[in-house]
């Protein structure tokens, strides 16, 4: 049967006259109530500072030094023999800011295709040029990796950053959801509200008793 002690800590009779403190099950379940909160926030607010900048029309505004693009083309698709780092149409990629003299080969970079910084484009460096047709200067020559041909030499003042990881999908996600704002709106509330009530049926105490 189940006692309530008077320092309401849970025991469970054993039928000798001893039991089990049900302190370390509470200590589990609170760590386990924790972690779960802690990742579903971590997630939202990634999700909230992508949409964020997925809303914005400063196409130079950035986070912490970090600017968020969705993917729209296939140029960047991995194949069995391309290099570590590709993604697919539809991702969202994660770009630090950096210095374009700390570049290297290989890295895969995203930079602005005109001066108006308009368009932008991430590909790999597949080499760094020092001078262009007898000027000094720092070019970058970028191809995507399911692309047969490299782009134009790109100037160092059109570099933005390095590409440090993606996230497939969530690029057309926040597509959707920037066309979509109400409903994108409505989602996250019931979302919210349906993790909350889940949460609260299932931390519920279990009671039931022994047979005596």
């Amino acid at each position: 049967m189940t006692v309530n002690g008077s320092d309401s800590e849970q025991v469970i009779a054993d039928g000798t006259g001893g039991g089990k403190p049900a302190g370390p099950k509470k200590t589990r379940r609170a760590l386990s109530v924790l972690s779960s909160v802690l990742v579903f926030t971590i997630a939202i607010l990634l999700v909230i500072t992508s949409a964020i900048f997925a809303f914005s029309n400063d196409p130079k505004k950035s986070y912490f030094g970090y600017r968020f693009y969705n993917v729209l083309t296939a140029s960047m698709t991995p194949s069995a023999d391309s290099p570590p780092g590709g993604f697919n149409a539809c991702s969202m990629i994660f770009v630090k800011l950096i210095d374009p003299a700390d570049v290297q080969v290989g890295d895969i970079v995203t930079f602005a295709t005109d001066t108006g910084g308009s368009n932008y484009l991430t590909h790999r460096v597949r080499e760094i040029k020092t001078e262009m047709d007898g000027e000094d200067g720092l070019w970058f020559i970028t191809r995507g990796d399911a692309n047969s041909a490299d782009d134009p030499p790109i100037p160092s003042d059109r570099l933005i950053g390095k590409k440090v990881f993606s996230i497939p999908k969530l690029g057309g996600i926040l597509q959707l959801m920037r066309e979509n704002p109400i409903m994108t709106i409505i989602f996250f509330v019931a979302a919210f509200g349906f993790v909350i009530l889940l949460r609260s049926v299932l931390s519920k105490p279990k009671t039931g008793r022994m047979p005596g």
